[in-house]
């Protein structure tokens, strides 16, 4: 690894990668890294933590007025698949109960079907999120 000390400074992308992938999750690792060695501005790893920060204090909400547009296209399963899952936030044991289809093939039509909601959303240039 290109780090030198390995914990403080990254050399390319692939250090910052791998810093996501294995010490940023661990939020305790990063407390004591911020700790030892202080914070920085120039700091690559400070600089993933701030953006992250910042994304999550951004206040946003769905744009619910678009919902139409896109319930229009799909079929009826796949909308109350979505229902089901995103609104009402049951587990995928109780839609296949209701539902009266195996759990593996619903999930497979929820995936579709979001991917073919961010279809229409790009083709029709859709502004998802609502600013607060």
């Amino acid at each position: 690894m290109n780090c030198a000390p390995w914990w403080f400074v990254c050399k390319d992308e692939d250090d910052v990668k791998w810093y996501r992938r294995h010490i940023m999750k661990k939020t305790e690792v990063v407390q004591w890294i911020s700790d030892q060695q202080g914070r920085y501005s120039d700091d690559p790893l400070e600089l993933l933590i701030q953006a992250e920060e910042e994304a999550q204090n951004e206040q946003k909400e769905l744009n619910t007025d678009i919902l139409g547009i896109l319930f229009k296209e799909l079929t009826e399963l796949d909308r109350q698949i979505l229902i089901l899952r995103e609104a009402e936030g049951l587990k995928w044991k109780a839609i296949s109960a209701q539902l009266g289809f195996n759990h593996s093939y619903l999930w497979k039509r929820h995936k579709r079907a979001m991917e073919k909601c961010r279809a229409i959303i790009d083709r029709d240039k859709l502004d998802p999120w609502r600013k607060r």
